[in-house]
C-alpha cells in the first residue's frame, strides 16, 4: 500500500514537495554506501550477485514504470533536470530549425522522452538503448506494440553495430554503472555526438574513482563507480569536449566510512569543441 501511495504521490505533488515528503517518510537515506575497492570488477564481487544490476523482478517492476510513463501526461514534465528539463533546453537553444536525435542511454526504466513537450516529442528522434535483457522485456510486452514511429528501444549491441547518428546523449543518474565512462563517450563521438549530459550522478573531488556498493531494496547489492570530478572533465576535454554547465546538489544518503561531504550529486552539460574534427 505504502508503495502504491508513493507512486500516485510522485506524480501528483510537485518534485521539490516529493522529496521533502520522501525524506520525512524514510527518515533515513534512501540508499546505503558501503565498502571502498580498488575496481569495479572487485566491487562486483564482493556484491555476491551475478549481475551489477537489479535483478529480474525489478527489471519487471522497471518495464512497468516505463509504460506508465509512456501511457500518459505526466503534470510535471520539465519540471526539474530529471524531467525533460535539461534535453528540452539544449533542442530549443541548439536545434530549433532541425531534427535531432537524442540517445537516452540506460533509460529503459526512466525514460526522458515521456516527459518532453509535446511539440518537441514530435520533432526528435528518441533512442533508448539499456541492457539487453531489460530491452528484451519490454519488447515482449504488447503493450509496447504501438510505440511512435521516432522512438525506439534497443540494446546496447544493438546500437553498437547499428549505423546511426546521434546529437545528444543523456545519461540518466547512470555513469555510476559504467566503468568505461570515457572509452563509451569516444565511441559516441565518432557517431556526431555533438552534446553530452550526466544528470544526477554521484561524483567525488578526489584525484581518483572510488569503487562502493550501493544497497538498494533487499536483497539487492550492487556496485557503483564514483567517478572523479577533476579526472572527468580532463578526459571529456582529450576527447573534445568542452563543460558548459554542471550544478551540484546535497544529499541524504550515507556510506559506512566515507563522509557525506566527500561525494556529491552532480549534473554536467559537455559541448563537443568548434575546432574538434575528430
Amino acid at each position: 500500500m505504502h508503495k502504491f501511495f508513493k507512486k500516485v504521490a510522485s506524480n501528483l505533488i510537485p518534485p521539490g514537495v516529493f522529496k521533502l515528503y520522501q525524506f520525512l517518510a524514510s527518515g533515513k537515506s534512501r540508499y546505503t554506501y558501503k565498502g571502498i575497492f580498488n575496481t569495479f570488477e572487485e566491487a562486483k564481487n564482493a556484491s555476491g550477485q551475478d549481475s551489477p544490476y537489479l535483478n529480474k523482478d525489478f527489471d519487471k517492476a522497471a518495464v512497468d514504470e516505463t509504460y506508465s510513463v509512456l501511457s500518459k501526461l505526466n503534470l510535471y514534465g520539465r519540471s526539474d533536470q530529471r524531467k525533460g528539463l535539461l534535453l528540452e533546453m539544449i533542442l530549443k537553444l541548439r536545434y530549433p530549425h532541425r531534427k535531432a536525435t537524442i540517445l537516452d542511454y540506460g533509460g529503459g526504466n526512466y525514460p526522458q522522452y515521456a516527459y518532453l513537450s509535446r511539440e518537441i516529442q514530435d520533432i526528435t528522434n528518441t533512442i533508448i538503448i539499456d541492457r539487453k535483457d531489460l530491452i528484451q522485456l519490454i519488447r515482449q510486452d504488447s503493450r509496447f506494440s504501438k510505440l511512435p514511429a521516432n522512438l525506439k528501444f534497443l540494446d546496447l549491441n544493438e546500437f553498437e553495430a547499428a549505423k546511426l547518428n546521434i546529437d545528444i546523449v543523456y545519461f540518466g543518474s547512470t555513469v555510476q554503472y559504467i566503468s568505461d565512462l570515457i572509452s563509451n563517450i569516444g565511441s559516441l563521438s565518432q557517431k556526431g555526438c555533438q552534446y553530452v549530459i550526466i544528470c544526477d550522478s554521484t561524483f567525488t573531488e578526489k584525484d581518483h574513482d572510488i569503487y562502493v556498493l550501493q544497497q538498494n531494496e533487499p536483497p539487492s547489492v550492487f556496485p557503483n563507480k564514483w567517478h572523479s570530478r577533476k579526472d572527468l572533465i580532463q578526459n571529456m576535454n582529450k576527447i573534445g569536449y568542452d563543460l558548459i554547465l554542471e550544478n551540484r546538489r546535497r544529499h541524504n544518503y550515507k556510506h559506512d566510512s566515507i563522509r557525506p561531504e566527500d561525494f556529491f550529486y552532480q549534473t554536467f552539460i559537455f559541448e563537443r569543441c568548434k575546432t574538434d574534427n575528430v
